[in-house]
């Protein structure tokens, strides 16, 4: 109820939007040089659970509604974005063939 209501009605708690921001050494180069740490995001749980949830729940209702275009492939179960990687290929191959500039444009909504 309480994660219903709140994904509803009120914005995340302030904690929610929150991370503790840890560096962790890749085990080679030297320790004191910053390029040989990556940094992770530690975040509380329960907002984990919570976006698990609601992706849950979003992801089931586009599919039920067929919100999806026909060509969306990626993140989503069993589709596979092999094709339009092979559209991408042949298209790039096409203009190098015809000698022609090529303009693409790759957003992420």
């Amino acid at each position: 109820m309480f994660l219903n209501e709140s994904a509803i009605k009120t914005a995340p708690p302030i904690s929610w939007k929150t991370a503790k921001v840890v560096p962790v050494y890749k085990g080679k180069g030297d320790t004191l040089d910053p390029e040989n740490y990556r940094s992770i995001a530690i975040t509380p749980p329960l907002p984990k659970v919570f976006m698990a949830v609601m992706n849950n729940r979003l992801t089931k209702a586009a599919e039920e509604q067929d919100l999806h275009a026909p060509t969306q492939a990626g993140f989503r179960k069993h589709h596979s974005t092999l094709e339009q990687a092979f559209i991408l290929q042949t298209v790039i191959s096409h203009s190098l063939k015809c000698k022609r500039a090529l303009g693409m444009a790759f957003i992420d909504l």
